[in-house]
């Protein structure tokens, strides 16, 4: 049956298993049932011993609010197809000069002119391919640019833009570690390009660093060229990518080799860190074969851990840019490398529509967190990964005043939310436990197979559901993804009927969550303990109604 935000309760002599996310505590008031008294409220589980951290707020932290996120087009203006970065990077004074090539196909631009997105840094020219100069335009979003004569649509434009500058933002000049870290709309602070996750294209890097610097990007390292001042590293990202997955590390890296049935793994790490990372990251190995067979083979050239000051950790595709606090404390962050992995699945290989969308990257990433410590560890650390979940999601929606909004297309400053995540991760336990594990499985591994190295939305999930479960399951996308906010806060009281042969065992139901919050339907499994020393299951269907009976049947007494 689907658990609840608070799993298994006790009603006196009954249990309920509410695999949805809400509260269940005995009604303190009298008149449900005259004559019966309130039972003993529950008694809340301890919290499992891991270090937590909410790892959307350094995404946060570098959020753009705007007022709104776009939607992806529907006739976009242009399709990027392969990105050139040529780029030298000094440090002293951090500044980034170069030319970017785009190749793009033309699709619905108006006119002549499309737009590249660029911030804090100054394109002085743009070129054709046979070096002309083409007109364009520089404002503080990006460039304007005019393609004589005008393309039609489906034809090949590639053009040269040369700029340069001192970076901010995105890019972060560190000790030792200089980054990017462009989630999720900060690319265009370090190279032109059209700075949407819908927009994805292969890519070349080209970067040059200076000497005592090991230079780690997307991709395969296909040469390294050293002059007398520094070496020029050269990357190649055969795979569509998303911008603000691309990415380049820099620092005096010392690598530390992982031995992997499906991949190369590589960990880039400060000198002093080496045993550290060895301690750290021992079953990601595993962790990547549980992936590779489970879900999808995985889809990139290699994977690589980036140690960095970062205070987090992200995703970039191929090469997870890691803080040094999470590599230098054992297996204590463990989950982190697990939801870091898990992204290069739900992300990278199957990238969000847009982003209203976000719950398909952060939500799954933190379910198969869980969904790993279950099988390799058991049971039992899968339902302490999701307590921890639970309890943040509590927590903020509890909260005075509480933070409530739908997960699909969250406001602009809750982006990256811990309801985003963690409220993200019970839906997905939710829907696991209702359409059941097997078929579940078999949906997620039709949905990433059916988008892989392209987007996909909400609706693109729940096509795959239904598809394997065979029933409509619009109702609970509606509630809990689309439209709900907060959870189900249920008070209840019992009473038991002899009727017949059987025992009728009627508990009355009130969901007393305050608006705004919704009033959710959901199944509610619930064990009766009968005078004959056995436990007996029923199964109700809790209507989206303020109050309500509802009974099942046991052979013995309750």
């Amino acid at each position: 049956m689907p658990r609840l935000l608070c799993c298994v309760l006790w009603l006196g002599t009954l249990w309920a298993s509410l695999a949805w996310a809400g509260e269940l505590v005995p009604d303190s008031g009298k008149g449900l049932f005259p004559g019966d008294d309130p039972l003993d409220p529950a008694h809340a589980s301890p919290s499992p011993p891991w270090a937590d951290l909410h790892l959307g707020a350094f995404e946060g932290r570098r959020l753009a609010l705007q007022s709104n996120w776009p939607a992806a087009e529907d006739q976009p203006p242009i399709d990027m197809l392969h990105y050139n970065i040529d780029v030298a990077l000094s440090l002293f004074p951090p500044t980034i000069n170069g030319t970017v090539t785009v190749t793009l196909r033309w699709q619905y631009a108006p006119g002549n002119t499309f737009r590249l997105d660029l911030k804090g840094l100054t394109a002085s020219a743009v070129k054709d391919c046979n070096g002309n100069p083409i007109p364009f335009t520089q404002d503080s979003d990006g460039l304007e640019i005019t393609v004589n004569p005008a393309p039609t649509f489906g034809d090949i434009v590639r053009l040269d833009v040369d700029y340069g500058g001192t970076p901010t933002g995105a890019y972060v000049t560190g000790n030792p570690t200089t980054y990017t870290f462009a989630e999720p709309n900060g690319a265009r602070h370090w190279f032109p390009c059209r700075d949407v996750p819908w927009d994805k294209a292969t890519m070349r890097l080209a970067a040059w660093a200076p000497s005592g610097q090991k230079l780690v990007s997307n991709g395969v390292l296909d040469s390294t060229i050293v002059d007398s001042a520094g070496a020029t590293w050269y990357w190649r990202e055969d795979h569509p990518i998303a911008t603000y997955l691309i990415a380049v590390a820099m620092a005096n890296f010392t690598q530390v080799h992982a031995t992997s049935s499906v991949v190369p793994m590589t960990w880039h790490v400060w000198a002093w860190d080496v045993l550290e990372a060895q301690q750290a990251f021992p079953n990601v190995p595993a962790m990547m074969d549980f992936f590779h067979t489970t879900l999808h083979p995985y889809g990139f050239d290699k994977y690589d851990n980036v140690e960095s000051t970062f205070s987090g950790a992200m995703e970039h595709q191929s090469c997870t840019l890691f803080g040094s606090h999470l590599i230098q404390s054992g297996l204590t962050w463990e989950w982190v490398h697990t939801h870091e992995l898990a992204h290069h699945w739900f992300g990278n290989l199957v990238t969000l529509r847009d982003w209203r969308e976000i719950w398909l990257n952060e939500g799954f990433a933190t379910f198969y967190d869980a969904v790993w410590h279950e099988a390799f560890y058991g049971p039992a650390k899968f339902d302490q990964r999701m307590q921890v979940f639970e309890n943040t999601v509590f927590n903020l929606e509890n909260e005075d005043p509480p933070l409530l909004h739908t997960i699909f297309d969250p406001p602009p400053a809750h982006l990256f939310s811990g309801l985003v995540y963690r409220k993200g991760a019970w839906i997905l336990r939710m829907l696991r436990d209702l359409v059941t594990k097997p078929v579940f499985d078999d949906a997620i591994r039709d949905y990433l197979a059916a988008h892989a190295y392209g987007n996909a939305s909400t609706e693109d999930l729940r096509a795959a559901m239904e598809a394997r479960y065979g029933q409509p399951l619009d109702w609970f996308f509606d509630q809990w993804v689309y439209n709900g906010l907060g959870h189900p806060d249920l008070r209840y009281a019992p009473k038991y009927t002899k009727f017949g042969d059987t025992w009728l065992v009627q508990i009355n139901l009130k969901q007393v969550q305050p608006p705004p919050q919704t009033l959710y339907a959901f199944p509610l499994e619930i064990q009766a303990d009968v005078l004959s020393g056995g436990t007996e299951l029923g199964t109700v269907w809790v209507q989206a109604l303020p109050e309500q009976v509802v009974s099942f049947t046991t052979v013995d007494r309750p």
